[in-house]
């Protein structure tokens, strides 16, 4: 076996002294004969951490799993692990930190790409609610670059920062269009859902941006309905209708095209 002798003077008057630390084992033999201590491990550390239990609660965070229940299945199987304690720590102090610096890499690496093309913008946003109805507490808000399929930027707000949860949306897109400023980038349209609150500030306050909405067929009326089918057919192609409201001023009214 590994640890019957001693891998100095192969003499098996040997100690063993086994710990475990989660999922590692770590193994202690001392020489009776040569007096030498050694020490093996099933896994590396990072830093105090062992790499098996912060790969098991990144795969348990980022999987969307509880850790409650899969550290009681893998008990239940016989495989040790660490406890659900030493799981919260993990996101706090390697997990989410790893997940920040990563995406702060990735945003500042487009926005570069970005601004070397220098082509305005045709974005695509929407915004998020951990729960319906007006009870959330935390929001989002993405924004997806349309021509190119990659998303450039996210926002969370929580509903204590704005007067209801009803205005995080507004809030999100707020503060996209002020991150997307500052990193040097011009937006030139803005496809979003007909959310009134956000339909308003960019009619008043982004006088440059186009604002573009997406609605269903199923919210046409039915003279709407029935010129879009003689326009774009009644097949699939017509089963999504953009409009474009183009504002002219502060105090003209929002014009809408059927495109």
């Amino acid at each position: 076996m590994l640890f019957d002798s001693c891998r100095k003077c192969r003499s098996s008057r040997v100690e063993l002294q086994k710990r475990l630390f989660g999922s590692n084992l770590k193994v202690t033999q001392d020489c009776l004969r040569c007096n030498r201590q050694s020490e093996w491990s099933s896994q590396p550390f990072l830093a105090a951490t062992p790499a098996g239990n912060l790969l098991l609660s990144a795969a348990i965070l980022f999987g969307g799993q509880g850790p409650n229940e899969v550290l009681c299945l893998l008990n239940s199987m016989g495989v040790t692990t660490h406890s659900v304690r030493s799981f919260f720590i993990h996101p706090e102090k390697y997990l989410l930190p790893a997940v920040e610096r990563t995406w702060d890499e990735h945003v500042h690496d487009l926005h570069r790409m970005l601004n070397e093309t220098g082509t305005p913008l045709i974005i695509g946003g929407d915004g998020r609610a951990d729960s319906p109805g007006y009870s959330a507490k935390y929001g989002s808000y993405t924004a997806q670059k349309l021509n190119h399929n990659k998303i450039i930027h996210l926002q969370l707000a929580q509903n204590n920062e704005v007067k209801n949860s009803g205005h995080m949306e507004l809030e999100g897109f707020k503060r996209m269009m002020s991150s997307l400023r500052v990193a040097g980038l011009t937006v030139e349209k803005v496809v979003t859902d007909r959310h009134r609150q956000l339909a308003k500030y960019v009619r008043e306050q982004e006088l440059d941006v186009l604002h573009m909405f997406e609605v269903s067929k199923r919210r046409l009326t039915s003279s709407q309905r029935r010129r879009v089918s003689k326009k774009w057919g009644t097949g699939r192609e017509a089963s999504t209708i953009t409009y474009t409201g183009v504002p002219q001023s502060t105090t003209n009214k929002e014009e809408d095209h059927e495109r």
